[in-house]
């Protein structure tokens, strides 16, 4: 009797837990299957060994983005697909990766935007005019 009451408990944990393992999101009313956590940090690693190999960027800014952690930013449009970028925000300028379409498929691609910062500037307006 015992024995069919643990078999019925774990019958309905699995039926509650339906995809264990697999992430879920609802964005708008829909639910996506989203990457792991795991994921997220196998993409940042996949944009850095592609940043590693750039010749864009100066050796220093390279070995910058082997240490600083990267901002992922991921929108969903489906299951474990949609627009991401990952980007580091070095001393001088932004580098930023993007992938759209399908995560972790074979054809996918990165596209690289570097950003200088633009230099501080002096508001010399009157105060009342200033946000």
């Amino acid at each position: 009797m015992r024995f069919f009451a643990v078999l019925m408990f774990l019958s309905a944990l699995l039926l509650l837990c339906g995809g264990c393992g697999k992430h879920y999101k609802v964005i708008n009313g829909i639910r996506y299957e989203v990457l792991s956590p795991e994921e997220e940090n196998e993409m940042k690693s996949m944009a850095r060994v592609t940043l590693s190999k750039s010749k864009a960027l100066s050796a220093k800014e390279r070995e910058l983005i082997k240490t600083i952690q990267p901002e992922l930013k991921i929108r969903y449009s489906g299951d474990r697909t949609g627009d991401a970028s990952v980007s580091w925000k070095l001393p001088t300028r932004t580098v930023s990766l993007f992938m759209r379409g399908a995560f972790f498929d074979p054809s996918s691609q990165w596209m690289m935007k570097i950003r200088d910062k633009q230099p501080e500037y002096l508001d010399l307006r009157p105060r009342f005019f200033k946000k």
